[in-house]
This record gives C-alpha cells, sequence and structure tokens, in this order.
C-alpha cells in the first residue's frame, strides 16, 4: 500500500489525493459501525463489567482493562472504577463526534477528488471508450444566434426540458437578444438602446460564447469564430438572421446606412442625428421598415427632408391596398415625399441615381430587401432561389439529421418574419427531444400559424393586417405595443 501510494504521489497528486482520502473514508466508516453502538446506552446498574467495558474498546486497550480485572486492580463496584467508566464513556463520545465531522469533510473531499481523477483519467478517451466505462458523455447543442428563433429554443429547452447529458452553447456577437422589429425606432432615435435589448436565459449547463462565425464545416462537425477557436457540436441550429441584398447596384454597400444588425441601427442613429437642420434623407425601399423609419424620423427629426424611394405604384406593395392608400396619405399630410416606379442605378457619396437622375442626400438609408448571411451563402448545402436553405419537414439538412436552420436563412412557405422563426423553433424542440430520447421525431407538423403584421406611424397611429382584416389609426398602434411589451417582459 506504501509503496503504491509513493508511486501515485510522484505521477499525480490528484490520484494520491483520491487513494487516501478513499482509505481514511473507509477506515472511519467501519470504527463508526463497529464501536459506536456500544458508546450510545449508559450500563445497567446489574451488568457484567468487565465484558461491556472490554468489547467496547479496541484491542490494545481491552487487553489492558482486562488485565486490570484479573489482577483486582480495579473493584467494578467501586466508585474509583465508575469514575474511569464515565471518562472514558466521554471520550469515546467526543470522539464520535470528531469521527463524523472528519468523515464528512473527507467525504466531500472525495467527491472532488472523484470529479478530478475521472478527468483527468478520461481526458483523451474517446466518446465510444467513455460510454464503454460507464460515464455520462455530454452532447452539445450549438445554437447560432441569439435571434427570434434561437431564443425560442433556449426558452422552451429551459430549464426543465433539457436531458441531463445535453448542454447548449450559444454563439452570438453581442451578449444579449436583440429585438429587430425595433431597429428602425433604435435609429431614428426615438428609442434608447436599452428598449431593444433582452437578457438572455440561465442555466447552468448553458454556455453563451461572443464572437463571429466565419464559417461552418459539416463534415467534421466545427464552428469556426474569427480570432477564437472553433467549437465542435453534436447538432447544430443554424439562426444567424440575414443581410442587405443591395442587387448588385454600384456603390451601395460603400455609401447607404442600414439597420440589418443592432451596430448598424447605432451606426444610422449617429448620422442621422448629427445631420443639421433641412438635411435630405433618403430612404431605399418602401416595405414595412422603409415605411416605419420615414414615420419614426419624421416624429424624431420633423425638421429634415425625408424621401421614400418604391419601385411599385403603391408603397407596402405586400398589403392589401387600403393599408397602401391610407400610409401614402399619412406621408403626403406629414410632408414626406414619396417616389414610385423608381430605379436606382448606383450610389456616390451625397448622391443618390434614381433612373440615373441624381438626387442629393446627406444620408441614404437602405431598405430594399434581404438575403440570408453570408455564412449560409457559403454553406455547400441545396438552397431555393433566394439563396435560402432547403430543409426537411424535421427543418434538418436533408443528407444531415443534426444540422437544422431557423429563421430568415430557411427556406419556408411565407416571407421572413420573427412569428415564423418562432413557430419554426417551436417545432425543432420537439424534433430535437424526440431524437435524443433515440424516438422517431414526428413525419408532419400543422401549418404554422401567422397571426399577422403590425405596424407604426410614429407613437400615435399604425396599421396593420391581423387574421386577414386590416387595421388603421391608433388601433394597430396599441396592439403593436402591448405585443412588444409582452415579448419583452415574458422573455427578458
Amino acid at each position: 500500500m506504501i509503496t503504491s501510494l509513493q508511486k501515485d504521489v510522484q505521477k499525480s497528486p490528484v490520484k494520491m489525493t483520491h487513494r487516501i482520502s478513499s482509505l481514511v473514508c473507509f477506515s472511519v466508516a467501519h470504527v463508526s459501525t463497529t464501536y459506536v453502538p456500544l458508546l450510545k446506552t449508559a450500563p445497567p446498574r446489574s451488568f457484567d463489567a468487565q465484558d461491556v467495558l472490554v468489547s467496547a474498546m479496541p484491542q490494545d486497550v481491552a487487553f489492558l482493562t482486562t488485565w486490570s480485572f484479573s489482577s483486582s486492580f480495579l473493584n467494578p463496584y467501586s466508585t474509583t472504577y465508575r469514575t474511569l467508566f464515565f471518562f472514558i464513556r466521554q471520550f469515546y463520545r467526543y470522539q464520535l463526534l470528531f469521527c463524523h465531522i472528519f468523515a464528512i469533510l473527507l467525504v466531500s473531499l472525495k467527491r472532488i477528488t472523484d470529479q478530478l481523477y475521472t478527468e483527468r483519467r478520461f481526458e483523451n478517451v474517446s466518446t465510444r471508450e467513455r460510454n464503454k466505462k460507464g460515464i455520462i458523455t455530454m452532447k452539445n447543442l450549438v445554437i447560432l444566434g441569439g435571434g427570434y428563433g434561437g431564443m425560442r429554443i433556449l426558452l422552451r429547452l429551459l430549464p426543465n426540458q433539457l436531458p441531463e447529458d445535453i448542454q447548449i452553447t450559444l454563439l452570438d456577437r453581442v451578449p444579449y437578444h436583440s429585438l429587430k422589429t425595433e431597429f428602425y425606432a433604435l435609429a431614428a432615435g426615438t428609442i434608447s438602446d436599452s428598449h431593444v435589448r433582452v437578457t438572455f436565459p440561465e442555466h447552468p449547463r448553458l454556455h453563451v460564447k461572443y464572437g463571429e462565425v466565419t464559417g461552418v464545416d459539416i463534415n467534421e462537425k466545427l464552428i469556426h469564430i474569427k480570432d477564437e477557436e472553433s467549437i465542435m457540436y453534436d447538432d447544430l441550429v443554424i439562426g444567424l438572421g440575414c443581410e442587405d441584398k443591395y442587387h448588385n447596384v454600384p456603390g451601395a454597400k460603400e455609401f447607404t446606412c442600414s439597420i440589418q444588425s443592432i451596430d448598424n441601427a447605432r451606426e444610422t442613429n449617429q448620422r442621422l442625428n448629427n445631420l443639421p437642420a433641412g438635411a435630405t434623407v433618403s430612404i431605399v425601399g418602401a416595405g414595412l421598415s422603409g415605411v416605419e423609419l420615414a414615420s419614426e424620423l419624421h416624429e424624431s427629426r420633423p425638421d429634415l427632408q425625408i424621401k421614400i424611394f418604391d419601385r411599385g405604384n403603391h408603397i407596402l406593395s405586400a398589403f392589401p391596398e387600403k393599408l397602401s392608400v391610407y400610409v401614402e396619405n399619412w406621408f403626403d399630410k406629414n410632408e414626406i415625399e414619396i417616389i414610385n416606379n423608381s430605379n436606382i442605378t448606383r450610389v456616390e457619396e451625397n448622391v443618390l441615381f434614381n433612373n440615373d437622375q441624381p438626387v442629393q442626400s446627406d444620408v441614404v438609408v437602405w431598405t430594399a430587401g434581404i438575403q440570408p448571411n453570408k455564412v449560409i451563402r457559403d454553406l455547400d448545402v441545396e438552397k431555393d432561389g433566394g439563396g435560402r436553405v432547403v430543409l426537411t419537414t424535421q427543418h434538418n439538412l436533408p443528407n444531415d439529421e443534426h444540422v437544422y436552420v431557423v429563421g430568415d436563412c430557411a427556406s419556408l412557405p411565407h416571407a421572413p418574419s420573427a412569428q415564423l422563426a418562432e413557430g419554426q423553433a417551436e417545432q425543432i424542440v420537439q424534433v430535437l427531444l424526440k431524437r435524443w430520447k433515440g424516438e422517431a421525431p414526428p413525419t408532419e407538423f400543422p401549418k404554422i400559424k401567422l397571426k399577422g403584421v403590425l405596424g407604426s406611424l410614429g407613437k400615435k397611429e399604425g396599421f396593420g393586417l391581423v387574421a386577414e382584416h386590416p387595421l388603421t389609426g391608433r388601433v394597430p398602434r396599441m396592439l403593436k405595443s402591448g405585443v412588444l411589451w409582452m415579448y419583452k417582459y415574458h422573455n427578458g
């Protein structure tokens, strides 16, 4: 035993501590179970003192006690004997208390060394070998992007639905979930940065890493991060969102502002709010984002001249004509200029070319279309005409059931939206839970139901399409504020 311990000390202090704590814990447990029961009660008035006392003592003390009885050194019924017995019994009681305290400390030490010893021993062992040895192997679910889809997956798995052998790694550029639907207000300056931030949930098996994803290696199951070590995954959910699509317009990327990310919205906010009175702001694209930005900017900076460019005959071409006409009338009343049937051919510094005609602009904001994140565009998988990833019914790649795509990067029947990403995330969670249990996932899912679309025209008016019914005025604006409040404070 001593030789073995000496070798352990030379090889590993952790292993040595593990061996010693195991040995001492066994010894204390043996002493406690052997001698404690005999010391709990006082001896009766009529008893064989020698047998009781001798049986309650270790072997060396018992020998001395037996010798004293045989030599009549102590009379078992004398005061001297009873006093001696009393002190011996008290001594063993205190010794018992000390043993219990010492045992608790040693058990705690042993648990710690057990874990360290196990990690040291199997740190280089493959997953298959670990399973053979009966050790629980943690699988890593990696979620790329803390957007609406990624956030919904976290909220459904945490805190109680996550299996014990699964850990989650969330990778995002910023340490919070951002309300992308409100970036237009942040850019216009009507709300502060804190209004569009929601904290990520906390859990012992949720690890949040910050960085920029540069690529995904599906064959090696690796996530490449800029200036950081790559991350391995067992299951992967890609929810990296979208970027501006510039339609190959020269200078559009270099000379226009964006609201597609919180960083872009902050930069646009600085550009817009640093403009002098009477400056011209041109907004390219009259969809939902462009309309909300124009109306919010008018409320924030009524001293600016705002122009909005649209390719069609009416703005908000995806909405019913009633809503388009209502918003156009609101723009006319508030002196926001609408340029229909526009065709942006190129952009230069402080100049926008519409049908090759220059339009002087102090700031140009681009809201004329989106495309999947560059990581998705570079991924060698099947895609639709818009560059979005084609998926199975279970929302994973057709040739890899461990890679899922959620949100703006997924090819779905509806246009990208926060509601669609959340509905898709709900179904992905069901698939993951089934597959983690070794069960077959659902072969079909019900159609994702979208409740409608709400837009704002400043802080007092709005428009929307709820259950196929168009709404205008104060009611849709109040509904949007309520939905936003519920989402932020229910999820945060």
